[in-house]
């Protein structure tokens, strides 16, 4: 019994490798690449309306394997021009842990976000990407 559970699950990541594959292959195409661009441009809006105006904390944090530690401060280091004033980031390479404190001010008008949202809706680029991508993965989640 536990063979045929095994083989199941090696068909369903078969299955999501397969359509990761077709995502991929999607996404490569030129009008795809233009709705990525369209949609991201749309978000960089929004993030710069509502962003905290002004954010102040400390981070320490570590993993258990140094390296680890050192990858994820690697990553963090290339957004240090968002952050080198305001917030404190501390890895601990001897242990296993996460801390973190902080305070921000901002606001986030509902216009501002529905207005975004009307915009993505009404974008062609996006609008045909998203059921492309939708129909290849088998349509919606409600259908058995």
């Amino acid at each position: 019994m536990q063979e045929n559970g095994r083989a199941d699950e090696m068909e369903k990541w078969k299955s999501r490798i397969q359509q990761g594959k077709r995502l991929l292959a999607e996404l490569r195409k030129d009008s795809s690449k233009e709705a990525c661009r369209d949609l991201k441009n749309y978000l960089m809006r929004l993030f710069q309306k509502i962003r905290p105006r002004r954010l102040s904390g400390e981070i320490v944090f570590g993993f258990d394997d140094p390296a680890d530690t050192g990858q994820v401060l690697g990553v963090l280091a290339l957004f240090l021009p968002a952050y080198k004033d305001t917030l404190h980031i501390v890895p601990d390479f001897e242990r296993e842990i996460f801390l973190a404190e902080g305070e921000g001010e901002g606001r986030i008008r509902l216009v501002d976000v529905l207005y975004t949202v009307l915009c993505i809706l009404r974008n062609k680029n996006i609008m045909r990407t998203w059921h492309r991508i939708r129909r290849q993965s088998g349509g919606t989640e409600n259908e058995s």
